[in-house]
């Protein structure tokens, strides 16, 4: 990921590190170029990834943790990860773990899938449990059916 020189030096980390490409699904895609985002004033994020259809996934430069904002003209943002390292480590764990399910499978698949998810996630990042956290939404969508290897894979 290019980093210019003008944004935050905490910000050299998603160059040094890297960021992963994407998530499965429209969760997560990394931009090529990393940018600065006001949350509010006098406090910026770097943006690093786009999610959904207007979300960013940014670095919060002040605590080093990556944070979700679903509205990049509104100052709301929840907890991602604890740091870049963590929100990599989470990515692959489940990308790792797919595919969840198929269509014929029953909740009760669908259940166990996001459990065995948010069990990962937390052994990684214990972050990735706090309420609104990005991780708990994804799991949530496990959870009601909506990652099917058939949906993800016809996107």
């Amino acid at each position: 990921m290019r980093v210019p020189s003008d944004l935050p030096p905490e910000a050299q980390i998603l160059a040094t590190r890297g960021v992963p490409k994407r998530i499965i699904g429209h969760e997560f895609t990394a931009l090529s170029e990393a940018r600065l985002v006001a949350a509010e004033p006098g406090r910026s994020l770097i943006a690093f990834g786009l999610s959904g259809l207007r979300g960013m996934v940014c670095l919060d430069p002040a605590s080093g943790a990556v944070v979700h904002v679903p509205n990049p003209d509104g100052p709301q943002w929840n907890l991602v990860n604890a740091s870049v390292d963590k929100f990599t480590e989470c990515v692959a764990a489940v990308i790792g773990r797919f595919p969840f399910y198929d269509d014929e499978d029953e909740p009760d698949c669908w259940e166990s899938v996001a459990d065995e998810l948010a069990e990962t996630l937390e052994g990684i990042d214990e972050a990735t449990g706090t309420h609104n956290c990005f991780w708990v939404t994804f799991v949530d969508d496990v959870r009601i059916g909506d990652y099917s290897t058939s949906i993800i894979v016809d996107e």
